[in-house]
């Protein structure tokens, strides 16, 4: 990707907002194929939030359902997914779902991995045989939703599971303004080049968590956005604002970065968070 120049800040917003709306719906259809399609169906039809970055969609989900009485609440999470295609020895994708696992413990939560899941899931998918109208070709509803309350139920029954978890990690736009990046609850300057000036402002694109949970009915019931870090970065100003991709092999690398998100993502899920977990830099 070329760096991009802006004479202007609103020739850097008219100019470069198509080219990131059009980067952000691309890379977010992306992220739907790296998981079962039956559960990616269940993501785009019944979340309205799917895609969409928080300052896009106005307030939050409300605190999430508690567990049954006495008990805290036991959370299947499956594998993130992202925009990004890592190779088999790349580490970042397996690091950040561990980074989810000790958030949620640390807020209290238990939780159970992927790999569990995706084995109830496979199984009962497997048992559940055709799915396809055999002269139509096409996808039966009847039997299709069959197979999915039957694989929420064996989530519950055999892992003990209360609500799935599906986290994405998304390709969004972020607002900016004197060198300072602001979306999904984040707030990050830019760490090269110069500042530009007093009125510029424009957008970016950046990467941000989405938490998508449901109850084993297989209603959304929370959802949750945390910036993780822009995609550009400033390496000129005043007057002449010049960006510069982050190379995709930089993506996703500070631990640091990815666990505020994943805190931010769950900010709601809790009243608040444990002291020790509160973020080091400038919030929303």
């Amino acid at each position: 990707m070329r760096p991009c120049e802006a004479s202007t800040p609103l020739h850097a917003a008219r100019h470069w907002l198509p080219s990131i709306v059009a980067c952000v719906a691309l890379l977010a259809m992306a992220c739907v194929g790296s998981r079962p399609p039956e559960r990616s169906a269940l993501l785009v039809d019944t979340n309205p939030f799917h895609g969409r970055s928080r300052n896009q969609i106005g307030p939050m989900t409300p605190k999430l359902p508690d567990g049954p009485s006495g008990s805290p609440s036991r959370f299947c999470v499956d594998h993130v997914s992202s925009p990004i295609d890592p190779s088999e020895d790349d580490d970042r994708l397996p690091a950040f779902e561990k980074s989810i696992g000790e958030v949620l413990r640390a807020r209290g939560f238990e939780v159970v991995g992927a790999e569990a899941l995706n084995e109830t899931w496979k199984r009962v998918f497997e048992e559940a045989g055709d799915l396809f109208d055999r002269h139509t070709g096409e996808k039966d509803p009847e039997r299709y939703q069959a197979a999915r309350r039957a694989a929420l139920a064996a989530l519950h029954d055999e892992r003990g599971c209360d609500f799935m978890m599906i986290p994405e990690i998304m390709a969004v736009s972020a607002a900016w303004n004197y060198g300072i990046v602001r979306w999904d609850g984040a707030v990050y300057p830019f760490e090269k080049g110069l500042l530009p000036g007093h009125d510029s402002y424009g957008y970016v694109g950046a990467l941000s968590l989405h938490l998508n949970i449901y109850d084993l009915e297989g209603e959304l019931v929370y959802f949750g956005t945390g910036g993780i870090q822009p995609t550009s970065e400033l390496i000129g100003g005043f007057g002449k604002d010049v960006f510069e991709a982050v190379a995709v092999e930089e993506l996703l690398r500070s631990d640091e970065r990815n666990a505020e998100a994943i805190w931010l993502a769950t900010d709601q899920m809790t009243d608040e968070r444990p002291n020790a977990h509160r973020g080091a830099g400038e919030r929303e």
